[in-house]
């Protein structure tokens, strides 16, 4: 059997994430780099308003999570429901964080 790489299983390099919003550009993520080695994980925290979501309970993830973050997928196809209406599944997850 052979040796496992000592190459990292995920690099990333000089990473920059920005997004257009009403009141101009906003860079979330600007150069970014790391390293993930096999059989590893990438440690840390999780903040948001200053708050370690790693930390919260389930009840209070949940309570953020659609309230104060949220996901917009970019593909309809697998975002979206093609048998129920646009506006009962946008009104379903409102609904569901209200």
């Amino acid at each position: 059997m052979s040796e496992p790489s000592s190459a990292p299983i995920l690099e990333v390099r000089d990473l920059v994430t920005a997004f257009d919003t009403d009141s101009g550009r906003m860079t979330a993520v600007d150069g970014v780099s790391f390293d993930v080695p096999h059989g590893k994980v990438l440690g840390g925290s999780i903040r948001f308003e200053g708050r370690d979501l790693l930390k919260l309970s389930l009840e209070e993830v949940q309570d953020v999570r659609g309230n104060d973050i949220s996901m917009i997928f970019q593909e309809p196809m697998t975002a979206l429901n093609p048998v129920q209406t646009v506006g009962k599944q946008i009104a379903e997850a409102i609904l569901l964080h209200k």
